[in-house]
Order: structure tokens, then C-alpha cells, then sequence
């Protein structure tokens, strides 16, 4: 019978010339990264219903051998880089229902035997290069007579010129604007392009198109605000925001008369908000916050409905900013002075609190109650001033390059929950003080240098859930009122010399260390604040037992795996690789062992997959929906990577999972 190809994993930066399946019905291979041309012998694929190339960076010119595709009722090759003229051979696709060809660089005339799809039913044309003013004759009046749902009237360049003089005047105040400022290479603005292709522009529908929404949010641009923005005289929503501009906010900006939503927050500009700005009688919704202002702002953008001016609490005395937050204001400036290589660090008694990079403010009068450091590069000694942060709940300092000894002075946060000292340098013996804080959830200690034992302290903890000690150089025994701890629930030592048979035999401690936590003590590196993972050989590092020979015989194939539970398992991680940019980044393959697959841990009866950890490992692309169908996962960390997209629709039928962490990506 037919099948239905829905994506070929093998495919990975070029589309392959070769076709050879000759039963295939639907190919799917959107945004795959794929480059080059568009192979000529698809149109070999006689069974062909589906094929949808949408969202790579194709080129060259649309084969016309697809025209031979008789069945072919959906071609999607939008947002792609493929030019020529659209060849007239598609017009022989008799049942194709839907077409998407925006989005290129397609030139020419349309082809008006387009017109002669009599199944189509949906096309898309916008945002290509056509010379044409309007559609051909025929297919416009098929248009009107099969109310085909198409988008025509935002396809083409050429304008009636009392239309066009308009709509020049903005192309050029956005042409001014690129050029003054810097890091605008990402955007696609070319003067041959449309309008309608330019990256963050939106134009206005109806027999008159403007410029009315600029949106460039989060794209790295630094320089001043162009005054040439204020020439977009019929612009709405202007977003400039979360981007490094400098400087004072221009004037001419208050030329917007029909602006409704502005937002310029979290950039570095200073400097008083112009007078001029309290025209835009027209605002809803304005955001200025993150920056370094000064003064007071008009009358008329405190009365927008939503508004926020940035002008929160300021680290300066006079400011109306409460005493406790004042103080905390004080250390977290000393701290500043204190490390080396912050500067990341944007905290500046100038600027608002709420904006410091890293600091979260809680609670009525606020307070800080979160400081995250992560990876900033930071160097130097702990600053023992951080133990006066007394509303403290969350201190994460994690993969920098601290050295020195943890400051006892830490164990003075009453009420202090989350402790993420790991991926640094740190020396000396964990502070028995610690063992003080009672409300502590997670303390994260791993690949450090520390040296000597647990302290027995640590037990004492009545909340603690999360212990990561793992790769430092402790010694002694593992206390046993750590196996008498009710809470714990994650326990990770591998990569030290501790000893401990006695409390290994606690029923609480055996639980929390499980089977991947007790291997041969050996020397190791730091490599962050992260759990461990396997060694450039690919040799697992205290994830499944080494010496356990069974495993290493066990393949992710159909008879390798050993049972039917274990190979659904790796073969849905081996799917999972399909959605990373680089499906080489993890070495989960079928011939290599599963006891070296790097982050994966097995166990259970009948063996499955129960934990994945591949924190830090530098994946990027979509978070597979494979990973809820792994039913037998305990643990799965994925934090501190470059992931995107959504959580897969049915992770809440992971019954057995209990740590999910997959912060810090772009999800």
C-alpha cells in the first residue's frame, strides 16, 4: 500500500537529489535547516499528495518537474530563498487545493493559467518580487467567481502613484533608521524587497498601506532611538525594547500623533524624557522601565491607560525607596565592587532596582529575594556581605569562575530555599553553618574543589529535597542522619572518596542515592553547575553503574535492547534527535552501547529509561514531543541549553516523574 512519509531524519543540511521511494504520498520537511536547490527528481513521486519543504533556506528556481506531480493537492515552499519566475508547468496540477509560495524571492509575471487549477482552492504569493501591478485577467477573475481564499492585494510591488508616495516616504525613514543604527544586519531590509517582507514592518490593509507597526524587540541593536522613527507619521506600535540602545529618547518621536503602544523598556538610555512626547494623545500602552532615566515624565504618559515609566525604586537615599531595600541596595553594590568581571552587571544606583540584572524583588515593603548570577563570567572570592541579604530565598551563583572558600556567613539566611554554588572553583570544606538553614530546599555544591567531609549538619535539614555534592574531592563518611532525612529525594555524590556502608544501608538514603550514585572515587575538572555527564571518550560518568557488564551489551536495537519496554524507550530518544539543530550533539545511536549513551540512566524491571540529564550540553532547536513517551522517566534535565518551542501536550501522563528542570532555555 501507499505510505506516508511524514520526515527523514538522515536529511540534515542539504536536500537529497535521490528519490527512489516510489510509494511515498506525503513528504514533510519543514524547517529543517535544508539549503540548496529544490531537486528536480521529486517530480518523480507520482503517488504524491503532500509536499511541504516550508521554513528552510532553499535556492534557485522552483523545478518545473513538479508539474508532473498529477495527485499533488497541498505544495508549501514558503520562507525559503528561491528565485525565478514561477514556472507555468504548476498549472498541470490539476488537484492541487493549496499553494504557499510567499515569502521568496520569486521575480517575473504571475502565469495566468494559474487560473486554470480548477481544485485550488487557498494561495499565497505575498512577500516576493513580482513585476506585475495586478493579477492576470484570467486569474483575478477566477478569484472573484471561486471566492478563492487568496492574499492578492498584499502581493505586489507596483502601486497607482498617489498611493505609492506614502508609502515611499516610510520605506525611506526605515532605510534611515537601519543605517543609523548598528547590529541590523538580522534585518532583512532590502530596498528591492516589499514592504511587506521586511522583517518587524507591518502595513495597514486597504486601498491606502502604510507603515503602522515596527516592532524590532530583542534584536542586539545598539546606537541611539533614530530620530527618522518619528517621520512614520501613520505608525501605531513602535517596540523597540529588550534591546542595548543608548542615549536620550529623540523628540520627533512625539510626531506619532497615532501612536498607541510604545515600548523602549530595558535598553540603557538615560537622560529626560522629552516634552514632546506628552502629544502622544493617542497612547494605551507605554513601557520605559529598565532604563536610566531621569526628571519627570509628561503629564499626558502618566495618564496612559497602561502604563509603566521605569521609575521604581532607586538605590539612593531621597528616592522614597524603603529602609530594608535601601540596605539591601548597599550590599548587593559592595558585592559588585567586591568580584571581578561583572561587567555584565547592569546595577547602578541610577538605574531602577526591579531592572538589575538578576535581582527579583518580593514582598510588601519589597525586598530582594532572588540574586541569580549564572554564568556571567564573574571571577574573585564569594563576598561574605551576600549573608546579609536577610530576605534572601534564592541565591544561584553557579558556572563562574569563583575561587576561595564558601563564606560561613552564608548559613545566616534564615530564610534562605535554593543554594547553586557548583561549576566554580571553590576550595576548602563545606561551613557546617549551612547546616542552619532550615528552609532550605536545594543545595547545589557539584564540580567544585571542595575537600573534607559532609557535615553531619546537613542532615538536620528538615526541608532538603536536592543535595548535589557530586565531583569535588570530599572524603569520610557519608552521615547517617542523612539517611534518616524524610525529605530528600535527589542525592548525587559520584566523584568523590566517601565511604559510609553503614548509612548506604538506611532504606531514605538508599532510595535518594539509588543506583547511579556510588561509583569508584577518581579526580575531575569543574564542568558546571550540572549534573554529570559522559567524559569526551563517551564513558558514562555516574549515570549507569560502569561495572554492570549486562548493560554494556545492550544496543538500541529490536534485539540488542533485551525487552520491548527498553527498545520503545531509546527509540523515542533517538526520535528526539530529529529536532535538535545538530542531531550529532548527542551520541544516542543504535551502535553504541546504551550504557554510553551520555546522560541516560536505566533502571527499573523490566529495564527502561528513568532518567535523562543533559544539562549545559549546548543543544539547540525544538523541544522533542518524544519525551512523553517515556513512561518510566524519573528524572529529566534539560536546563541551561537553547531549546525553543512548547512542552510536549502530555507531559502530565508522566506518572513517574519526579524532577523536571528545564530552565534557562527559550521555551
Amino acid at each position: 500500500g501507499a505510505m506516508a512519509l511524514y520526515s527523514i531524519p538522515a536529511i540534515a543540511g542539504g536536500l537529497a537529489a535521490g528519490a527512489g521511494l516510489p510509494r511515498i504520498t506525503e513528504l514533510s520537511l519543514r524547517d529543517r535547516g535544508l539549503d540548496g536547490r529544490v531537486p528536480a527528481s521529486l517530480g518523480r513521486l507520482p503517488w504524491l499528495t503532500l509536499l511541504d519543504l516550508a521554513d528552510n533556506a532553499l535556492t534557485g528556481a522552483i523545478p518545473a518537474e513538479l508539474g508532473a506531480l498529477a495527485r499533488l493537492k497541498h505544495l508549501d515552499i514558503r520562507l525559503n530563498q528561491l528565485s525565478g519566475a514561477i514556472p507555468p508547468e504548476l498549472s498541470r496540477l490539476g488537484r492541487l487545493q493549496e499553494l504557499y509560495l510567499s515569502r521568496n524571492r520569486l521575480t517575473g509575471h504571475l502565469p495566468a493559467t494559474l487560473a486554470e487549477m480548477t481544485d485550488l482552492a487557498k494561495f499565497r504569493l505575498k512577500g516576493n518580487l513580482f513585476l506585475d501591478c495586478a493579477a492576470p485577467q484570467g486569474l483575478a477573475s477566477a478569484v472573484a467567481d471561486r471566492d478563492l481564499d487568496h492574499d492578492l492585494d498584499h502581493t505586489f510591488l507596483c502601486l497607482p502613484l498617489e498611493r505609492l508616495r506614502d508609502l515611499a516616504r516610510d520605506a525611506a525613514a526605515l532605510l534611515q533608521a537601519r543605517d543609523a543604527l548598528a547590529g541590523t544586519g538580522a534585518l532583512d531590509w532590502a530596498e528591492d524587497a516589499p514592504l511587506s517582507a521586511w522583517e518587524g514592518v507591518t502595513l495597514s490593509r486597504g486601498r491606502h498601506p502604510r507603515v503602522e507597526g515596527l516592532d524590532l524587540s530583542g534584536k542586539m541593536l545598539t546606537g541611539n532611538v533614530p530620530a527618522a522613527l518619528g517621520d512614520l507619521d501613520a505608525l501605531r506600535t513602535l517596540h523597540l525594547h529588550g534591546n542595548a540602545l543608548r542615549g536620550a529618547v529623540p523628540g520627533e518621536l512625539g510626531r506619532l500623533r497615532h501612536l498607541e503602544s510604545l515600548r523602549l523598556d530595558g535598553n540603557r538610555l538615560d537622560g529626560a524624557l522629552p516634552p514632546s512626547l506628552g502629544g502622544l494623545k493617542s497612547l494605551k500602552l507605554l513601557r520605559l522601565a529598565g532604563n536610566h532615566f531621569t526628571g519627570v515624565a509628561p503629564v499626558a504618559l502618566r495618564q496612559a491607560a497602561d502604563h509603566d515609566l521605569g521609575l521604581g525604586p532607586r538605590c539612593r537615599p531621597g528616592t522614597g525607596t524603603a529602609p530594608g531595600l535601601q540596605r539591601d541596595c548597599a550590599i548587593l553594590l559592595a558585592v559588585r565592587d567586591a568580584l571581578a568581571g561583572t561587567v555584565a552587571l547592569n546595577w547602578h544606583p541610577r538605574a531602577p532596582i526591579d531592572f538589575w540584572r538578576g535581582v527579583t524583588l518580593g514582598g510588601t515593603p519589597a525586598r530582594v529575594v532572588a540574586l541569580d548570577l549564572t554564568n556571567l563570567g564573574l571571577s574573585g572570592s564569594i563576598p561574605p556581605e551576600l549573608g546579609d541579604l536577610d530576605a534572601l530565598l534564592a541565591l544561584r551563583l553557579g558556572r563562574n569562575a569563583l575561587t576561595g572558600a564558601i563564606p560561613a556567613a552564608l548559613g545566616g539566611l534564615a530564610h534562605l530555599q535554593e543554594l547553586a554554588l557548583g561549576g566554580n572553583l571553590l576550595t576548602g570544606s563545606i561551613p557546617p553553618e549551612l547546616g542552619r538553614l532550615g528552609n532550605l530546599t536545594t543545595l547545589r555544591l557539584r564540580n567544585n574543589g571542595l575537600a573534607g567531609p559532609i557535615p553531619a549538619a546537613l542532615g538536620r535539614l528538615p526541608r532538603l529535597r536536592e543535595l548535589a555534592l557530586d565531583g569535588n574531592a570530599l572524603t569520610g563518611a557519608i552521615p547517617r542522619r542523612l539517611g534518616e532525612s524524610s525529605a530528600l529525594e535527589e542525592l548525587m555524590l559520584a566523584g568523590n572518596a566517601l565511604a559510609g556502608a553503614d548509612a548506604l544501608a538506611t532504606p531514605a538514603l538508599a532510595r535518594a542515592l539509588r543506583d547511579d550514585q556510588a561509583p569508584p572515587p577518581r579526580a575531575r575538572a569543574p564542568r558546571g553547575d550540572q549534573a554529570p555527564r559522559a567524559d569526551a571518550a563517551g564513558a558514562p560518568d555516574g549515570l549507569v553503574p560502569g561495572e554492570n557488564t549486562a548493560l554494556s551489551d545492550l544496543f538500541c536495537t529490536r534485539e540488542g535492547a533485551g525487552t520491548p519496554e527498553l527498545f520503545q524507550d531509546c527509540k523515542r530518544l533517538v526520535l528526539t534527535l530529529e529536532d535538535l539543530t545538530d542531531p550529532t550533539a548527542l551520541n544516542w545511536r543504535p551502535d553504541v552501547p546504551l550504557a554510553r549513551w551520555q546522560g541516560v540512566r536505566l533502571g527499573g524491571e523490566p529495564l527502561r529509561v528513568t532518567g535523562v540529564d543533559v544539562s549545559g550540553m549546548g543543544l539547540a532547536g525544538r523541544l522533542s514531543w518524544h519525551f512523553d513517551e517515556l513512561h518510566a522517566l524519573e528524572t529529566w534535565r534539560m536546563a541551561d541549553n537553547a531549546l525553543t518551542g512548547p512542552l510536549p501536550p502530555r507531559i502530565g501522563r508522566l506518572r513517574a516523574l519526579r524532577v523536571l528542570s528545564l530552565e534557562r532555555n527559550n521555551l
